[in-house]
């Protein structure tokens, strides 16, 4: 019997945001558990709405975050600016994702980086687009790292926050059961905040959460994991849901070789 038959992994999305991993696992007899870490609502601070009334000074509009960019069309809703003075604008996102959720809007990217971390992002935009003037969009958990690089390029830029992150509280009784029942054989994160969500509703930093084995979406999230005393992460090439589930497989497929 293959080893993949009976394990159960769990991810840090609700499953209906995360069928690029479940279905390709399914297909092989591994379990998904779903179940978001953090929600996420409208937060602009008066700082941000000054930026907001000044939109039309940037050239280029940044976002990492398929939240960012819900948000950030919210924001424009909620105060009553026409997307359409958008449309002179280039837009930068990282990731595919992030790119299919400025679609929806009805704008193109003008720029999505090979790999999709704010470290390549940082890079490649600064190496082949010259900015002028950037509008950050973002959450209140954001990284520094696109920050940091403008500064380093000296490239004018301004951050515009339009939404923060939160713990699901929520999810408490469904993540303690899961842990009491030792329900799964592997966890799945995809960002530092869901890593940092799970401790804080478990409250106390389980041991045997940590002996299992960590798949993590971005360089980012493995090292959090690792600065929490995870013992195996595992991190795709790609940070895709797709991919995600691709490092899982891979892993058992590794680990089912060695056992035999």
């Amino acid at each position: 019997m293959s080893l993949h038959v009976g394990k159960r992994v769990f991810i840090s999305r609700d499953r209906q945001q995360a069928e690029g991993f479940i279905k390709p696992l399914e297909h092989v007899g591994i379990d998904v558990l779903g179940k978001s870490l953090i929600t996420f609502e409208p937060w602009i601070p008066e700082k941000s709405l000054n930026v907001l009334s000044q939109i039309s000074r940037f050239d280029w509009i940044v976002t990492t975050s398929a939240n960012g960019v819900y948000y950030f069309f919210y924001a424009l809703k909620q105060y009553g600016l026409s997307t359409e003075q958008l449309r002179h604008f280039k837009f930068a996102v990282v990731g595919t994702k992030t790119e299919a959720e400025l679609n929806r809007y009805g704008f193109e990217a003008d720029f999505v980086p090979e790999v999709f971390d704010a470290e390549h992002f940082s890079q490649q935009f600064l190496d082949e687009k010259k900015p002028q003037h950037v509008l950050l969009v973002k959450g209140n958990l954001s990284r520094q790292i696109i920050d940091e690089s403008l500064n380093d390029h000296e490239v004018p830029f301004q951050n515009l926050y339009v939404y923060q992150t939160i713990v699901n509280e929520k999810a408490k009784p469904y993540i303690e059961d899961t842990y009491n029942q030792h329900d799964v054989d592997a966890w799945a994160f995809t960002s530092p905040s869901s890593i940092d969500a799970l401790f804080e509703l478990l409250k106390v930093q389980k041991p045997y959460i940590l002996d299992l084995p960590c798949f993590c979406i971005g360089q980012t999230t493995k090292e959090h994991a690792i600065n929490k005393g995870f013992r195996q992460t595992i991190m795709p090439q790609v940070y895709t849901l797709e991919d995600l589930a691709e490092s899982v497989i891979d892993f058992y497929q590794r680990k089912e070789s060695f056992d035999e």
